[in-house]
């Protein structure tokens, strides 16, 4: 798993995150419920039929109750027995700790008092309350369903309202009767009510096997009470229903049926296998037709109530054979036609035959299933896709997280899943997999799929992280520290500093100065992103330390601050300026003053960055100064410069500040009524300002993981417009020579005319496109026009270069000689890079070129390799763009009037006096010659033959 280089200009300046955090929100994940407790009320009086209103039973009918045929057994008490099986068939999906409590042909006064105990006992948990109705009456219209008399020779009636009064909302209600559905009709009018009163729907969860005037089960090949045993024994009615099938390619031998009910081998293969297949298709179809909302509340908030609705989907599948509609509460649409039924019958015909031969030695050769499941989704990924498939293959890749054998292929591919954006994050959170991805940050040989990500998913939405995260801290710092792979260092950084939000995780570390420790020798790695995630988890642990100056005194702290505060990388030397701004002491503090007079220096060297948002996160830190309560009259020098700054935001924050400090210093008249004062009006009104900025800063950081990491995105766009630009440009490069030396001979032909000035301005500069029709002028102090000269005469759209008050733009040039980034350089020395400037201008940073208090002419030229090139008067800097940082600063005694490059690595200085000057960078030496006496406007340097 490697990180990709970026193949594009990487620069953090002046821009607006593409999405900012509140606008990827992930559903909540609903709380933990336990189901641990059973109430299974089996209401059967074998060898005795009961009325049922008319209905006429069949002669030949089914005999068989939990898979035991009550005609081999003559005694009542056989009643007994079905009841302790069923206990034991909901054991096998539920929770390994759950109790059960039988009730064989009971009164109603046992049921209430089982209720009342179990919900007393059990408080707020869930109980699951089972009603097999198969040996008496039909439930009533009102709601009332059958119990026995003490001696079991009279049936009485007791409304379901009753059994609802004593276990609550908080309980699961299976009906399994005949004419269920008038049980079930008092739980949805009650949630109407509810929903009208209350505006809230209920919390009671129901399962009703037949519908309304739905006659019992006659068949004498299935069970009678055939939805106690789909929703009991899965596998086994899948087995009895796929024999007695008439769409059956296999033909099975008649003593097959002799080795069901087979649900109590789950736990070894083949049945563990089979069942496995059987999970992960049912919950793909409940995926498929439930919103996420609900998905999340019936399949993972609850084992017992997951297994009971995987088990009720099979029912819906198996009863409507028999014409009969089961019925739940939250409701499932039908899906007894879904697609993906197919699929479980292709799967059930294979693994037949092994079934067959269980009871011979031969091989188990484990069923394709999850290997072609492997291979579909790898085939998928390949592609790169930008929206989900459907069906969605993710709920089948839920369970593989679970097989021993697939567990390094499925986290390989679930990292490259993630890795495709937003829409694959959000459905891998609300399926479910964050516990299991975070379980993985214990387990050796997983760290690093676990930590990559979980990275990526909290990288769009974080506020929930501590809920997940609080007991993985140590996990985290165990990984951060053993890590040898840069890209896993970061990843675990990342969720470190987000966890580090949480005041209460951190106080919960012991020995904070052994984490102090690892972030300091974390912070000496190669990898930018490594420095930049070690400076903030440090930020954000000081922040919550009582007592700043002890950490201020580190030995160690001065030392990394001064290093990183020089590091090429420009997030890493805003990262410096963030925690600086963390490690502020309260003016009654001890040192806070001697701190403070060291951090000066500091940020009168930061002002003159490169970085537009080194800039920007220097007034929030003045800000913060400010707002602690000290003085900030030794940082007005400091306001002033950044008050000229190049990007609108700092000025505006920088000149907000400066009016602060200087209404802070008017004293209030005696006696006078006390009012909000200037800090708390300034604050409030403008503490959006300071939000943004450091939102800017964040995002720079953060979007790094919403990008794709792991795929290499081949944009055929951009290629083919890349390679259209460097044949065009050798075209141009050949007619031009020819049309030079043609020119003597060759008349003039005017094709278009353009007008670019007026009477109030004429443009100072004008820039062909390489390969378009298309040119760029100033068009007035402020604004660069666009003109398509084969579309209109005049401009087709424009934009604002932000130029300060009486200074126009005096440069504009292509970055590198492509038209990605189109370079603008202001008379005032300040130099801003655009992108998308014919569309929808972006700009991308910005500085000033001549750092300098007053810049009267400035001049600018553009080299290979990322780089500008400013002077004035006598001074010329090299910036850098990609690492927004001035690389060499050479003094021309003849002064600077002009500048163009010579190669990549030097460049011609044309003089005010005359004198021209070639600057190689490579041995930083300064060579001039006399050649005019007047002052030079322009220079060029061309390799042809004929310039």
């Amino acid at each position: 798993m490697v990180f990709n280089k970026s193949d594009h200009l990487s620069v953090c300046g002046i821009h607006e995150a593409h999405k900012k955090s509140k606008e990827y929100e992930y559903l909540p994940s609903p709380p933990m419920i336990k189901t641990p407790h059973l109430i299974l009320c089996c209401c059967l009086n074998i060898g005795i039929d009961p009325p049922l209103n008319g209905l006429v039973k069949p002669n030949i009918s089914s005999s068989i109750y939990g898979w035991i045929n009550v005609k081999d057994h003559k005694k009542r008490e056989i009643g007994y027995e079905i009841s302790i099986q069923l206990a034991n068939q909901y054991q096998r999906y539920c929770t390994p700790t759950v109790s059960t409590e039988p009730l064989w042909d009971p009164t109603p006064e046992i049921v209430k008092k089982s209720c009342l105990a179990a919900r007393e006992r059990f408080g707020r948990d869930r109980v699951l309350f089972h009603y097999n109705g198969h040996g008496v009456p039909l439930p009533t219209l009102n709601h009332e369903c059958w119990f026995f008399d003490e001696n079991i020779t009279t049936y009485v009636p007791m409304n379901i309202s009753h059994i609802y009064d004593c276990l609550g909302d908080r309980a699961v209600y299976v009906l399994d009767c005949p004419y269920s559905q008038r049980l079930f009709k008092w739980f949805t009018k009650r949630n109407e009510k509810l929903k009208k009163m209350q505006k809230k729907e209920a919390e009671y969860i129901v399962f009703s096997g037949y519908g309304n005037l739905q006659k019992p089960q006659t068949n004498p090949n299935y069970p009678i009470d055939i939805f106690t045993a789909c929703l009991t024994t899965p596998l086994s009615m899948c087995f009895l229903d796929y024999y007695y099938s008439n769409d059956n390619i296999i033909s099975l031998p008649s003593n097959f049926l002799k080795i069901l009910p087979v649900d109590h081998k789950t736990k070894i293969q083949p049945f563990s296998e089979l069942y496995a297949i059987l999970t992960s298709i049912t919950e793909a179809i409940a995926w498929d037709v439930l919103t996420p909302e609900m998905f999340l509340k019936l399949f993972r908030q609850d084992i017992a109530v997951a297994s009971l609705f995987r088990h009720f989907i099979l029912a819906t599948r198996i009863m409507k054979k028999f014409n009969y509609t089961p019925q739940s509460y939250p409701a499932l649409p039908d899906t007894s036609n879904h697609p993906l039924w197919s699929l479980w019958d292709s799967v059930l015909e294979l693994a037949i035959p092994k079934f067959v031969m269980v009871q011979k030695t031969v091989n188990y050769v484990p069923s394709p299933f999850f290997s072609n499941l492997i291979v579909s989704m790898k085939s998928w990924l390949l592609t790169y896709p930008d929206k989900p498939s459907n069906p969605c293959p993710l709920p089948m890749l839920f369970r593989l997280f679970l097989r021993k054998d697939y567990t390094v292929e499925v986290f390989s591919m679930l990292c490259e899943y993630v890795d495709l954006g937003y829409f694959a994050c959000e459905r891998v959170v609300n399926i479910g997999f964050i516990p299991l991805l975070v379980q993985s940050l214990d387990k050796e040989g997983l760290q690093q799929f676990g930590v990559f990500c979980l990275a990526k998913l909290f990288s769009y939405d974080s506020s929930k992280i501590g809920q997940y995260l609080h007991g993985s801290l140590e996990a985290l710092m165990k990984i951060a520290t053993k890590a040898k792979e840069a890209n896993e260092l970061v990843c675990s950084l990342f969720l470190l500093a987000q966890v580090f939000l949480d005041k209460n995780i951190v106080n919960q570390l012991n020995t904070k100065s052994v984490v102090y420790d690892a972030l300091f020798a974390i912070s000496r790695n190669d990898n930018s992103m490594v420095k930049i995630w070690a400076i903030v988890c440090f930020a954000r642990l000081v922040d919550h330390e009582g007592v700043k100056s002890d950490v201020y005194n580190l030995p160690q702290f001065q030392p990394m601050l001064q290093e990183l505060s020089q590091d090429d990388s420009p997030l890493v030397r805003s990262a410096v300026v963030y925690l600086l701004m963390y490690s502020i002491p309260t003016p009654l503090a001890d040192k806070s003053k001697k701190m403070l007079d060291e951090l000066h220096p500091k940020v009168c060297e930061l002002a003159k960055d490169a970085c537009p948002t080194v800039r920007s996160l220097l007034v929030v830190l003045i800000y913060h100064v400010f707002v602690m309560g000290h003085q900030t009259s030794k940082y007005q020098e400091v306001l002033f410069y950044l008050s000229n700054d190049t990007d609108p935001d700092v000025i505006r924050a920088a000149e907000g500040l400066l009016s602060l400090c200087e209404k802070s210093r008017i004293q209030k008249p005696f006696g006078r009524k006390t009012m909000t004062s200037p800090l708390e009006q300034f604050a409030k009104a403008s503490l959006r300002i300071f939000d943004d900025l450091l939102e800017r800063f964040y995002c720079s950081v953060r979007d790094v993981f919403r990008r794709p990491l792991l795929f290499k995105i081949v944009n055929e766009e951009k290629d083919s417009r890349q390679e259209y630009f460097l044949s065009q440009t050798r075209a141009v490069q050949s007619v031009s020579r020819i049309s030079y030396m043609e020119i003597p001979n060759k008349i003039l032909k005017e094709e278009t005319r353009i007008t670019f000035g007026t009477s109030l301005h004429v443009p100072k500069c004008v820039l062909y496109h390489p390969t378009l029709p298309c040119v760029l002028a100033d068009i007035s102090k402020d604004t660069i026009g666009v003109f398509e000269y084969k579309v209109s005469q005049t401009e087709t759209s424009d934009f604002s270069n932000y130029n300060p008050i009486n200074t126009s733009v005096k440069y504009l040039d292509w970055l590198d000689k492509s038209d990605a980034y189109l370079v603008s350089g202001c008379g005032d020395g300040s130099v801003r890079l655009w992108n998308n400037w014919d569309y929808k201008p972006k700009l991308i940073t910005s500085w000033r070129g001549i750092p300098k208090p007053v810049v009267s002419q400035a001049v600018f030229s553009t080299m290979t390799n990322h780089r500008v090139i400013s002077g004035d008067g006598e001074s010329v800097f090299v910036w850098d763009v990609e690492s927004e940082k001035c690389l060499e600063n050479y003094e021309i005694p003849s002064g600077v009037s002009c500048l163009s490059q010579f190669s990549d690595k030097s460049f011609f200085c044309g003089g005010v006096s005359g004198g021209v000057s070639i600057v190689d960078m490579r041995c930083k030496t300064v060579n001039e010659w006399k050649d005019q006496k007047e002052r030079i406007i322009d220079i060029g340097y061309s390799t042809r033959a004929y310039t």
